[in-house]
């Protein structure tokens, strides 16, 4: 059984106590943010489509798949049945509604990352994810970024606790979970190699079969032998990645939409911005 330390409990009062003050902005903003911000434009009329049931509707400009949409018209659902019918046009996707649910991912990504701090050890704290400059400016607002930030955090999470400690189970979970994330954004798919990675690092972890002396080579042979003897339990990853690939060759493209706007380029300085970001 793993022990909370007074670490975790001081993480977790300082993300409880963070919450307070973003919530009450976010209450604030309610009042003055009352138009589309960027891209919401896009985003807010297709989820309210979905929300009537309208599922054939799509506009051409929105370039990623429509789990956002979706995920709009449960919330519309779950609405109806706590609190009743209601009589406005989209029923409870409004602008406000819509956007309460991405301030609502935020808690669950706190949630994730007690768990990971909890289980795994990791020497990261609740609040450098929480209030990521890339996620803590989309609680506001209904993007993709931040259900798609939690179920690809999710799947991590599945993949290095392994909860059901049944190699298949465990996979099959954390590869479903991982798919729902390709709905939010399909680029998703270079995180979820990296779940599958960390899941057979897990495996090997558990059964303290590194090398001790911190051989990189003899790791990398221990590893590799792991990922060969493990390939049928790899098998959820592996389903995942052909869904994706079947679904971007019938696409054209990763793009979905308006893909004359979003060409694939190799772009230097956001290869070094990314290994920056990880580095800090």
């Amino acid at each position: 059984m793993v022990s909370i330390e007074a670490s975790d409990i001081v993480d977790a009062i300082f993300s409880v106590l963070t919450v307070v003050p973003i919530y009450i902005y976010f209450d604030d903003m309610k009042g003055v943010i009352k138009d589309y911000v960027v891209d919401e434009i896009f985003h807010i009329p297709q989820a309210q489509e979905y929300c009537i049931g309208n599922f054939d509707q799509w506009n051409d400009k929105i370039t990623t798949p429509p789990g956002l949409y979706y995920l709009g018209a449960i919330y519309n659902k779950l609405s109806t049945l706590v609190y009743g019918e209601s009589d406005q046009q989209y029923q409870y996707c409004n602008m406000q509604n819509l956007r309460s649910l991405n301030f609502i991912g935020g808690l669950v990504l706190i949630l994730l990352t007690l768990i990971l701090r909890k289980n795994c050890r990791i020497n990261i704290s609740t609040l450098s994810i929480y209030l990521s400059p890339l996620l803590s400016v989309y609680y506001l607002l209904f993007y993709t970024d931040i259900w798609s930030s939690v179920l690809i955090l999710a799947s991590y999470t599945i993949s290095v606790v392994q909860p059901f400690n049944i190699g298949f189970v465990d996979a099959f979970f954390a590869a479903f979970v991982g798919l729902l994330s390709l709905s939010f954004r399909q680029t998703n798919i270079v995180w979820l190699g990296f779940n599958a990675v960390a899941f057979i690092d897990q495996r090997i972890k558990n059964t303290k079969s590194y090398d001790g002396s911190g051989n990189i080579f003899t790791n990398i042979t221990i590893f590799t032998k792991q990922l060969l003897q493990d390939f049928v339990v790899l098998l959820p990853f592996i389903l995942d990645l052909g869904i994706f690939v079947f679904l971007t060759i019938k696409n054209g493209g990763i793009t979905y939409g308006d893909k004359t706007n979003h060409e694939v380029a190799f772009h230097l300085v956001q290869v070094f911005y990314c290994f920056s970001f990880i580095t800090v």
